[in-house]
C-alpha cells in the first residue's frame, strides 16, 4: 500500500540460552524460526504518505536505534523488559539465580534453574506455533471476516473470487477464515523474489503454521492456452517445493458447484491439518495472556516488534519528537504500546547521554483505550497515561495497534472511537509475508563526546573513582549489558570503545581472550552503516560470524574462498542492499578490482563507518605473521570505502593480541596514526588461569611423549579418566594440538592418527587427500571447526591457521608438538585455552636435539648453506630450533637470488612499459603468477618495488591468476628518497645515511639496482635477523624451563612494559657509541631486587627481538642474566657467546670496545665465577687483542704469571692468527713479565 511501511523485527529473552536442556535440543532453532516467521508487521500512515524526516539528527538517531533493534531476527529484548517479566507475579514459582554470580561476573542477567517450560519443553515446542496464530477473541475474528475487501483489490478481483471467499467463510469458522488472504504476491509467499514471477499474485492463500493452502480460481484460458498451462505448472511446482498445497478450481465450478467442492475438500483434510484447525477453533489468544508461553516468548517478541514500528513512526511520520507529545493509544487486543514506548525511551535516553546532539526523549501524555498492561510499568517520568472513554479534539498522534489484525484491517475500537478524519492516525498491524523487511537505514554519523571516558584508562571495576563522566560510563554499561549481556568492561575495552565512537583511529593491543572483538561489535552498532572486518583466516571469519549469531546478531556475513561464485555474488548483493551490518573479508578481496568497484557501489548507498583490520600485525614484515595481502589495506580502505563526496571516511581500527614495537611502527604507518594515545595497551598480559608445562624429550620420543601427556590429563584435572575425553556439551574438556606442518611426520594428519582420530584442520589441503578437490577440503575443515565449536568433537589437531583468534570458552588444554616461531605466536596460540577463566594447561613438547649446531647456524648470513646443512641432519635428529629454522630459511631463501629476481621483474616486465614515458607517468602490466609458491615470490618482489615507489599499486585477478601492476617512472633521486624515508622508520638518520650513501642518483637503472641491494640486505640483516632472534628466544625459554611460575614470569617480562621499556625503546637502532657504556652502568646500578632483574631481562629480550644486532642491548642482557638467580650458567654463557660473536663484527666500529669487554668479564667474575675461565677463553679466541689483555692484567694481577700468559699466547696463536700485531705485542708483554 502507498502509505504503508513494512518491517521485520523479533526479540526473545536471553535466559533461554542459559538452559542446557534447550541448548542440546531443538528448542532454540525452533524458537528462532517461529519468532522470525512472525516478525513481519506494518505501519500504515492514514494521514500522509510516509517520508523521511528532514531533521538529520532525528534521521541519525532513528537509524542507530533501528540498527540496535534489528541486529538479529530474533535478537535479545531489552534487559529491563526481561528482568521485569522474570520477576513478575506470574512466574513466582520459577527458581532463579543471577548469572553474574554463576559466571564469575562474566555474564549479566537472570538464570533460571527450574521452570515449568524447562521441565516440559517438548510440549512448549509443539504448542508455541499454534498459539502464535490464534485470533485474539471470537468477536474480533468475526469482525475481521466481516471487513470489506480493500479498495486497492476491488478492480483486480472477479465475481467468482467473491463467491469463493464467501463460501470459505461459511465452511470454516472465523478463527480460521481470518487467515485467508486475497491477491497475495508470490514473493510474500515464497519469502524471496523470483525473477520469473515478479509482481505475480495468487488469488487466495491461507497460512496457519504447517497448514499452507493456495487457491487459484481459473478462467477458461488456464485450461485451453498451452503457454498459460505450462506457466501455471511451473508456478505451482515452485510453490509446492516450498510446502504449499495448491488447489486450482475452475471458475465455472465456483459458480455452480462450490458447496460440493468444499465438502470434498474438508473430507480430504489430513490428520495434521485437522489438528491445527481444531486448535484454532477451540482456543483464543486472550486465554493465554497469563500463560508461561505467552509471557516469556510471545509478549516480549511483540513488544520488541512494536519498538521498531514506533521508530518508523518517528522517522517517517512527521512526529514532533523534540517537544512534549499527547498521544491517543488504542489497543485492539494485546496491550504492548505503552511497554514499547517505555523500552524505546530507555534506549533513546541512554543514547542521548552519549551524544549531546540527540534531543531528549519527549515527555508523553498518553490517553489509553484498551486492556490493562500485562506487566506493571515502572514509574517513568517520560510517560504518563490514563484510561479514557471520551476523546479530546487534538492529539499529536493516534496509534491504533493490533497483533492479530492484518495490514489494512480496521479494529473494533478504532471504528468506534475514530470517526473523524482530522486525527493523525497510524495503524500498527501484523503483515502476512514471509519476505523480510530489514535493511539498514541511511544516515550521517552522530557525534559522540566521550573524552572523559577515553582518559579514564582504568578497569570498569574502578569506575567509582571517576570524578566526571559517570553518567556516560553508565550509559555505555547499559548498552554492554543490554546488547551483549556482559557484566562489565574488561581492561582496555572502555577506552577503545570511547575512541572508536568518537571516530578516532585506534590500535587495540589486548591479550588473547581480552575481548578485542567486542570493541568493534559494540561500536559498529552505535554507528550507522556497515562495519567491515579484514580477517586473515577463513576459520577466524567463520568463528566471528558464529559468535555474533550466538549473541543475537544475524546481520553478519563473510565473503571468502569458502563460498562458491554464486554464493559470493549473493553475499555481495546482500551487502550492497544493506542486509549485512558486519561484513568479514579476506584481505585478498581488497586486492581485486571487481570487489573494489562493489565497495564503491555500497558506499554510495550506505556508509562504511568502521573498517577493522583484525590481526593487524600481519601488515608488518617485522611481524610473525606477515602477509603481503595486508599491504596498502589502510590506503585501499580510504580510497574505496569513502563516497565520492568524501562525506564519510571509515574509521580505521587495528586489532592484535601481541605486537612488537617495530610492528606497531608499521601498523601506525599503514593506518596513518601518529597519536600514541591511539594505542590501547593492557595493564597486564598475564593469563592467571593458564598453567604452562614444557616436556623436554629427544625428537624421536615425541610421539610417546604426546600420548603420555594425553593419558595424564584426567589426573592433572582431577577428573574421571573414563569420561574425560567424551564430548559433554559446554562441559567438554576440549583441546587443541598444534603442529608446525600440514604434511609429514610433524603434520596434522600424522599427529591426528597418533591420537586415534581424524579431527584436523589446516590452511592447505593435506597431500593424503590425493585427488580430492579443494572444495571437498574446505567443506571438511569447516565441518571440523563447527563440530569442535559445538562440542561435538573433543579435540582438534591444527596448524597455526586455526589458532589465531578462535573464541571457544571451554578449551582446557593446548599441546604444541613443536615450538612456535616466537613467544608472541606461542602466547596467542596457547591463549586459545581457558577463555572461560577456568584453569587450563598449555604444554610444549620440546626437543633440544642438536641445539649447539642450530646456534652455530642461526646467524649465518648464507641461508642456502644453512638449509643444506639442515638437510644433512636426519629428521629424527632435528630438534625444535632446527625445525623452525628450516621453515624460516625457506621464507628468506637467499639475498642474492632475491635481488636478482626482483631486478629482473623490473627490467623484464615493468620497465619496458614506462621507459619512453615522462617522469611520474604510470602504466599497467599483467604479470602471471601460476601456482601459490610462484605467487608468493612474485608478490614479495612487487612489494619491494612498492617501497621504492616504482610500483604505485597492484591488484590480483585470482580467476586468471595474474597481478595487475601499476608501474611508475620515477627520477633516480626519488627512488633513493623513497628508500631513505622507508629506512628512517626503523633506523636513525646517521645510520640511514651510511646505508644509502653509495646509491647513485644519476642513473635510473643503477639507482634501482643499488637501492634494491640496500633494501634486501636490510631485510635480511634486520628483519630476518629479528626473526632468528625471536626464534632463539622461544627455544631458549623452553630449554631452561623450570616451572610454570618461572616460565610465566619470563613470558610476561618479555611481553609487558616495565620501568626499563621507555629508555630501552630509545636504544633500538642506535649504534653502541650513541648509547654509551655509562647508560648501561646506570641501568645496572638501579637494580635493587630480583623482580627488577627479571623485568630487565624480559624487556631486553623483547628489545633484542626488535634489534638483534644492538651491542648495547646484548651487553645489558648478559649482565642482567649474570645477576639473576633464576637464569642458569648455560643461559648466561650462551648469551655471552652471542655478544662476543656480535662484537667480533663490530669491534672496529666501537670507540672503546676493550673497556666494555672488561666490565662484562668483571660482571661474570662477581656473579658467575664458574663461567670466568670459559668466558675469558671464548673472548680471547674470538677477539683477544694486546690492548684488551694489557687492561685485563692490570685489573687482574693474579693473571700475571708465566703459566697463564703462556696459555693466553697459545689461544691467541691458535685462534687469532689474523691478529699478528696483537700476538707480537702479547709476546712483548710476556717478556716484560718474565
Amino acid at each position: 500500500m502507498k502509505n504503508e511501511i513494512s518491517q521485520s523485527a523479533s526479540g526473545r529473552l536471553f535466559f533461554w540460552d542459559q538452559i542446557p536442556n534447550f541448548k542440546k535440543g531443538l528448542f532454540i532453532p525452533i524458537l528462532n524460526g517461529v519468532l522470525s516467521k512472525h516478525s513481519q508487521s506494518s505501519v500504515n500512515f492514514l494521514y500522509t504518505e510516509p517520508y523521511e524526516s528532514d531533521d538529520n539528527i532525528i534521521v541519525s538517531t532513528t537509524a542507530i536505534l533501528d540498527k540496535i533493534v534489528t541486529r538479529g531476527n530474533p535478537t535479545f529484548v531489552n534487559l529491563d523488559l526481561e528482568e521485569r517479566i522474570l520477576t513478575s507475579k506470574f512466574l513466582k514459582s520459577w527458581t532463579k539465580s543471577r548469572l553474574e554470580n554463576d559466571t564469575d561476573n562474566h555474564l549479566f542477567g537472570t538464570y533460571l534453574l527450574n521452570s515449568p517450560i524447562g521441565n516440559d519443553h517438548n510440549k512448549t515446542r509443539k504448542e508455541l506455533p499454534n498459539v502464535f496464530s490464534l485470533g485474539y477473541s471470537n468477536e474480533l475474528s468475526k469482525h475481521q471476516c466481516s471487513l470489506k475487501i480493500e479498495n486497492r483489490l476491488q478492480n483486480i478481483t472477479s465475481a467468482e473470487e467473491d463467491i469463493f471467499y464467501d463460501s470459505f467463510i461459511k465452511n470454516f469458522c472465523s478463527a480460521i477464515s481470518r487467515h485467508l488472504h486475497r491477491q497475495v504476491l508470490i514473493s510474500d509467499i515464497l519469502g524471496y523474489e523470483d525473477s520469473d514471477l515478479i509482481n505475480q499474485k495468487v488469488d487466495f492463500c491461507l497460512s496457519i503454521e504447517s497448514v499452507k493452502w493456495i487457491f487459484e480460481i481459473d478462467g477458461q484460458q488456464h485450461s485451453t492456452d498451452e503457454d498459460q498451462k505450462e506457466f501455471d505448472r511451473k508456478r505451482d511446482e515452485l510453490l509446492r517445493d516450498e510446502n504449499w498445497s495448491v488447489y486450482r478450481i475452475n471458475a465455472e465450478e465456483v459458480r455452480t458447484n462450490i458447496s460440493n467442492w468444499f465438502v470434498t475438500f474438508k473430507n480430504n483434510l489430513v490428520k495434521y491439518e485437522r489438528e491445527v484447525l481444531e486448535f484454532q477453533q477451540q482456543h483464543t489468544l486472550n486465554e493465554y495472556l497469563d500463560s508461561n508461553v505467552f509471557l516469556t516468548i510471545i509478549f516480549p517478541h511483540l513488544v520488541h516488534r512494536t519498538i521498531r514500528a514506533l521508530i518508523h513512526a518517528i522517522r517517517f511520520g512527521d512526529v514532533k519528537i523534540k517537544s512534549d507529545l499527547k498521544l491517543l493509544i488504542i489497543e485492539e487486543d494485546v496491550p504492548v504500546i505503552l511497554e514499547a514506548l517505555h523500552q524505546l525511551s530507555i534506549l533513546w535516553s541512554n543514547l542521548k547521554i552519549l551524544s549531546s546532539e540527540i534531543p531528549n526523549f519527549p515527555n508523553i501524555e498518553a490517553h489509553y483505550i484498551g486492556k490493562n498492561t500485562l506487566i506493571d510499568l515502572p514509574d517513568d517520568a517520560k510517560i504518563k497515561y490514563s484510561n479514557v472513554e471520551q476523546l479530546e479534539e487534538n492529539y499529536d498522534l493516534v496509534i491504533s495497534n493490533s497483533v492479530t489484525l492484518y495490514s489494512g484491517q480496521k479494529g473494533l475500537l478504532q471504528s468506534k472511537y475514530i470517526k473523524e478524519t482530522g486525527y493523525k492516525v497510524i495503524e500498527i498491524r501484523t503483515k502476512f509475508s514471509l519476505l523480510e523487511y530489514r535493511t539498514l537505514l541511511w544516515s550521517m554519523p552522530i557525534e559522540y563526546k566521550l573524552e572523559e571516558i577515553e582518559i579514564f584508562n582504568n578497569n570498569s571495576s574502578d569506575s567509582g573513582q571517576m570524578s566526571f563522566g559517570y553518567d556516560k560510563y553508565n550509559a555505555l554499561l547499559f548498552f554492554l549489558r543490554n546488547i551483549f549481556r556482559k557484566y562489565h568492561f574488561w581492561d582496555g575495552q572502555l577506552k577503545a570503545i570511547a575512541r572508536m565512537l568518537m571516530k578516532k583511529p585506534t590500535i587495540v593491543l589486548l591479550p588473547t581472550g581480552g575481548g578485542k572483538s567486542l570493541t568493534y561489535q559494540f561500536t559498529g552498532l552505535l554507528h550507522p552503516g556497515v562495519t567491515i572486518i579484514i580477517d586473515p583466516l577463513v576459520s577466524l571469519m567463520v568463528d566471528q560470524v558464529d559468535n555474533l549469531n550466538q549473541m543475537g546478531f544475524d546481520r553478519a556475513g563473510f565473503i571468502s574462498s569458502l563460498l562458491d561464485a554464486d554464493e559470493r555474488d549473493l553475499a555481495l548483493k546482500r551487502l550492497s542492499s544493506g542486509l549485512i551490518y558486519y561484513c568479514f573479508l579476506a584481505p585478498e578481496r581488497l586486492q581485486m578490482i571487481d570487489f573494489r568497484n562493489n565497495l564503491r557501489t555500497l558506499v554510495a548507498q550506505f556508509p562504511i563507518s568502521l573498517a577493522v583490520i583484525d590481526e593487524v600485525h600481519c601488515v608488518s614484515e617485522w611481524g610473525h605473521d606477515f602477509r603481503p595481502s595486508y599491504l596498502h589495506l589502510g590506503r585501499n580502505i580510504r580510497k574505496y570505502c569513502t563516497p565520492e563526496d568524501l562525506s564519510e571516511t571509515p574509521t580505521l581500527i587495528g586489532l592484535t593480541g601481541t605486537a612488537s614495537f617495530a610492528v606497531l611502527t608499521d601498523v601506525q604507518m599503514e593506518l596513518n596514526i601518529t597519536d600514541e594515545e591511539a594505542i590501547i595497551l593492557p595493564k597486564s598480559f598475564d593469563r592467571k588461569e593458564l598453567v604452562y608445562h614444557v616436556k623436554k624429550v629427544p625428537t624421536i620420543e615425541k610421539p610417546s611423549a604426546l600420548k603420555i601427556i594425553k593419558q595424564s590429563m584426567p589426573r592433572i584435572f582431577r577428573k574421571n579418566p573414563q569420561t574425560f575425553f567424551q564430548p559433554k556439551e559446554e562441559h567438554t574438556n576440549s583441546g587443541i594440538v598444534f603442529c608446525p606442518w600440514v604434511n609429514g611426520i610433524l603434520g596434522v594428519t600424522t599427529i591426528a592418527g597418533l591420537l586415534n582420530h581424524n579431527n584436523y584442520y589446516a590452511g592447505k589441503k593435506p597431500k593424503s587427500w590425493g585427488n580430492s578437490t579443494e572444495d571437498d577440503w574446505r567443506k571438511y575443515k569447516i565441518d571440523r571447526q563447527s563440530k569442535f565449536k559445538k562440542n561435538l568433537i573433543q579435540e582438534l589437531v591444527a596448524t597455526k591457521s586455526f589458532g589465531m583468534g578462535i573464541d571457544k570458552p571451554n578449551i582446557r588444554y593446548t599441546i604444541h608438538y613443536n615450538i612456535p616461531h616466537s613467544i608472541e605466536a606461542f602466547y596467542q596460540e596457547a591463549g586459545r585455552a581457558g577463555r572461560d577463566s577456568k584453569n587450563a594447561h598449555c604444554f610444549i613438547i620440546y626437543s633440544d636435539d642438536n641445539y649447539e649446531e642450530a646456534e652455530s647456524l642461526l646467524f649465518n648470513r648464507d641461508h642456502q648453506q644453512v638449509v643444506a646443512k639442515i638437510n644433512d641432519i636426519k629428521q629424527q635428529n632435528r630438534g625444535d630450533l632446527i625445525i623452525q629454522m628450516w621453515l624460516l630459511y625457506n621464507s628468506y631463501q637467499d639475498r642474492t637470488l632475491e635481488k636478482r629476481k626482483t631486478y629482473n621483474l623490473w627490467m623484464t616486465d615493468l620497465y619496458p612499459i614506462i621507459s619512453e614515458m615522462k617522469v611520474n607517468s604510470t602504466n599497467t602490466r599483467d604479470i602471471d603468477f601460476g601456482n601459490n609458491f610462484a605467487r608468493g615470490n612474485t608478490e614479495k618482489a612487487i612489494f619491494r618495488l612498492v617501497i621504492l615507489g616504482i610500483v604505485e599499486e597492484y591488484s590480483v585477478d585470482w580467476h586468471f591468476r595474474k597481478f595487475q601492476v601499476v608501474a611508475k617512472n620515477l627520477a633516480p633521486s626519488d627512488i633513493k628518497k623513497n628508500l631513505y624515508n622507508y629506512l628512517l622508520n626503523y633506523k636513525v638518520e646517521s645510520e640511514v645515511n651510511k646505508l644509502t650513501q653509495k646509491i647513485n642518483a644519476d642513473d635510473l637503472q643503477t639507482a634501482i639496482k643499488l637501492s634494491l641491494n640496500v633494501l634486501i640486505d636490510f631485510v635480511y640483516d634486520e628483519i630476518a635477523q629479528k626473526r632468528k632472534q625471536a626464534l632463539r628466544t622461544m627455544a631458549e625459554i623452553c630449554r631452561y624451563f623450570k616451572s610454570d611460575e618461572q616460565f610465566r614470569e619470563t613470558i610476561l617480562a618479555y611481553l609487558q612494559e616495565s620501568e626499563f621499556s621507555d629508555i630501552l625503546k630509545k636504544w633500538i637502532n642506535l649504534p653502541f657509541d650513541e648509547i654509551g657504556f655509562d647508560a648501561i652502568i646506570e641501568i645496572l646500578n638501579q637494580l635493587s631486587d630480583l623482580e627488577q632483574i627479571k623485568r630487565l631481562i624480559g624487556t631486553s629480550r623483547r628489545m633484542l627481538d626488535e634489534d638483534p644486532t644492538n651491542t648495547a642491548l646484548r651487553t645489558l642482557s648478559v649482565c642482567a642474566r649474570a645477576r639473576s638467580k633464576t637464569e642458569n650458567n648455560d643461559s648466561v654463557y650462551q648469551e655471552l657467546k652471542a655478544l662476543i660473536n656480535q662484537l667480533e663484527e663490530q669491534y672496529q666500529q666501537i670507540l672503546e670496545p676493550d673497556g666494555m669487554l672488561i666490565h662484562v668479564v668483571q660482571e661474570i667474575q662477581i656473579y658467575r665465577p664458574l663461567l670466568e675461565t670459559s668466558g675469558l677463553d671464548y673472548i680471547l679466541r674470538k677477539i683477544g687483542t694486546s690492548s684488551f689483555i694489557r687492561k685485563f692484567i692490570s685489573l687482574n694481577p693474579e693473571y700475571g704469571n708465566i703459566e697463564i700468559l703462556t696459555n693466553m699466547e697459545k689461544i691467541l696463536i691458535a685462534g687469532s692468527l689474523r691478529q699478528i700485531q696483537g700476538i707480537q705485542s702479547f709476546i712483548n708483554i710476556k717478556g716484560a713479565v718474565s
